[in-house]
């Protein structure tokens, strides 16, 4: 018997039951009769699992925790007779043509409570939710009436954010993702935005003032003895109204949205109370929403952000555009590629509830005349730039690691007019300085004066000296939010969109604005992302290019160095480099290739202590790009190999990609 509505394609469903002597597993694939097996986890409360799952719940687990109750459940469910009828559906599937994973899992809460988003495969070694073989998807709550629906092509898709006054997550920067995602499809997406005081009456006038297609809810969820509550505003400034998850969908209900998206956001300490996990089936339910993705478990800021931009882009401009599931499926990829320390199981955290045949949300067609995109376009000219052999050979066979600075960024020729949703040139570091020194009233004009001819070494180190000054009583808050303002709306420049295309096993960036991770993205680079040098990995993947925010990114403000204090605790941490670091750039034949960085640059010297030297050095070349490096700076960089490129770093940027074009 095939899924009742399921689009065509590849599919099968587990569903668990109750039997005389405990829960069942009922699998129907698409062509066959249903297979029954005891379900034979263990849900005692004594159980060895059950710690696991507290401490999952807990947010304290590590990666073996998540593979070890994973492995566990999909055991379960794939008892003999089960396992070889799910063997043979799954030897048909792939990349292009994922099998379906619908799990039916009842009320009960012994059964609910488990993390189904972490059903692992041991003898594949792969997470299901993460794995692009498969969608793994939970069916609506039992008894829902089927959705007839279908795509929409109306456009554009309509999305409201609605951030409640209170939230507590870094509202610019998710905010500027989702805009980003805008900027790219601006004939097929519209976003509208509700912050501040959202109270229950604004909300229901909002939605009812204009067909949204998107609910995009970012703020907190509470479980208690009533069951799931999702905060909202008072109607006095400063209060709170929690309203429960029945009377929420109630005021939904009518607004004929095809997609909520409920983003639970970390509280002041964790909790394992904190959820928007059981709004799905009441939303679905009373408000016949077709698809609800609701966070089982709070989720750390840079996870939010990370999943909202990796989600919205695959659903708007990945391989299969308006596919709900395989963008899940692509967002969970990338929160378990980046998952470290405390955002380990973020990657489980996202649940996607899905009417079957719902699949296709909607039909996404961009206009091509319209699009503003980051893609450069080839060049009409080679240029004529004497590349070293070496370094030609190392960036093709996938040895050289990009070391990159701001010194990439130019300034504009000519000042932009006023458009809310152009693109932004990325701020040089000499604006930030006079951004910054201008809020902050920074007393020391003479350093300021010299940056007319001082070098851009000169800039970091004033830079790190104005932010010094500018957090000054406690005022790090003001810091941050200033250069979120100044850096929020940036677009990556041409130099930093061609890099991402190259074929490099990991990059340095020694900025902070995080326009190399956007770059990346754009470019469809699936890349591992540090933020700190010492930070360690947990995520696999290795063969995904490494990324290291040497500086952190404001898109993760904890992770920020920017003041002169700041940056002697870089400076400190370079010796206890994580063996992600190390092995990046200790690995036979590897090569560091300077762009955009002054060779006085004190962090890029502090980061050459990664390097092997001496005659046993198992390393290639260093390729330093600088037109200003003086005969004391070639010097201070003889013992590392360094072979000089007296060039603009763009124009060997540009003429290394013609190159690696060329050859194909």
């Amino acid at each position: 018997m095939a899924l009742d509505g399921q689009a065509k394609g590849l599919s099968c469903r587990f569903e668990l039951v109750r039997g005389p002597e405990g829960y069942l597993v009922r699998f129907v694939a698409d062509g066959g009769e249903p297979i029954e097996r005891p379900f034979g986890f263990e849900l005692s409360s004594t159980s060895r699992s059950r710690g696991v799952i507290a401490r999952i719940e807990q947010g304290i687990c590590t990666r073996p925790d998540l593979q070890d109750v994973g492995s566990q459940l999909w055991n379960a469910l794939r008892p003999p007779g089960i396992q070889e009828a799910f063997a043979a559906l799954e030897r048909q599937a792939d990349e292009s043509r994922p099998l379906q994973v619908w799990l039916d899992i009842p009320a009960e809460a012994e059964v609910e409570r488990l993390p189904w988003e972490a059903l692992h495969d041991e003898m594949a070694s792969s997470f299901l939710g993460t794995d692009l073989r498969y969608c793994l998807s939970r069916m609506p709550p039992r008894g829902c009436p089927p959705c007839q629906l279908q795509p929409r092509s109306e456009q554009p898709i309509r999305v409201l954010v609605v951030i409640p006054e209170g939230s507590g997550l870094q509202v610019q920067y998710e905010w500027n993702n989702l805009r980003s995602a805008a900027r790219d499809l601006r004939d097929v997406l519209h976003l509208g935005l509700m912050e501040g005081r959202v109270t229950p009456d604004q909300l229901l006038k909002e939605l009812r003032s204009s067909p949204w297609d998107v609910l995009h809810y970012i703020g907190h969820g509470e479980v208690s003895d009533e069951g799931v509550c999702i905060r909202l505003n008072g109607e006095e400034p400063g209060t709170d109204l929690w309203m429960d998850a029945s009377t929420f969908a109630s005021l939904v209900q009518g607004q004929r949205l095809r997609l909520a998206l409920l983003n639970c956001c970390l509280g002041a300490s964790p909790s394992v109370s904190r959820t928007l996990f059981g709004l799905g089936p009441h939303l679905m339910r009373t408000a016949r929403v077709p698809a609800v993705i609701a966070m089982r478990y709070e989720i750390p800021d840079a996870v939010s952000i990370r999943f909202a931009d990796g989600f919205y882009r695959e659903l708007l401009t990945g391989r299969e555009p308006g596919r709900v599931d395989i963008a899940i499926q692509q967002a969970r990829r990338a929160l378990r590629i980046n998952a470290s320390g405390d955002t380990v199981r973020g990657f489980v955290t996202p649940v996607l509830y899905l009417s079957p045949g719902c699949e296709h949300l909607f039909d996404v067609h961009p206009v091509q005349e319209t699009l503003v995109s980051s893609r450069v376009e080839p060049v009409t000219q080679t240029p004529v730039v004497p590349l070293p052999r070496a370094l030609v050979a190392s960036l093709r066979e996938g040895r050289c690691i990009p070391v990159v600075g701001p010194g990439l960024y130019q300034l504009p020729g000519v000042t932009r007019r006023h458009v809310v949703d152009a693109p932004v040139p990325a701020p040089t570091l000499g604006q930030l300085i006079h951004h910054l020194a201008s809020e902050s009233g920074y007393p020391e004009e003479e350093e300021l004066l010299r940056m007319q001819t001082a070098g851009d070494w000169y800039l970091s180190l004033l830079l790190a000296r104005v932010c010094q000054h500018f957090q000054r009583d406690g005022h790090r808050y003001r810091l941050i939010a200033s250069l979120q303002a100044a850096c929020g709306r940036a677009e990556p420049p041409a130099t930093l969109m061609q890099l991402a295309a190259w074929n490099v096993p990991g990059i340095f960036y020694l900025h902070f604005d995080g326009l190399m991770e956007e770059a990346l993205k754009r470019a469809r680079k699936m890349a591992r992302v540090l933020n700190r040098v010492e930070q360690a990995q947990t995520g696999g993947e290795h063969a995904a290019p490494l990324l290291v925010n040497v500086l952190g990114t404001l898109t993760n403000a904890p992770s920020l160095m920017l003041t002169e204090m700041d940056h002697e605790h870089v400076w400190e941490r370079m010796s206890h480099a994580s063996s992600d670091v190390v092995d990046l750039v200790r690995q036979m034949g590897r090569s560091f290739l300077f762009l955009g960085v002054s060779p006085r640059d004190q962090l890029a010297r502090r980061l050459s202590c990664l390097l092997e030297t001496g005659d046993a050095s198992m390393q290639g070349p260093c390729f330093f790009v600088s037109r200003e490096a003086t005969e004391v700076d070639t010097a201070y960089w003889r013992p590392f190999n360094v072979l000089w490129i007296r060039e603009e770093p763009a124009t060997v940027i540009e003429a290394l990609t013609a190159r690696m074009d060329a050859e194909g």
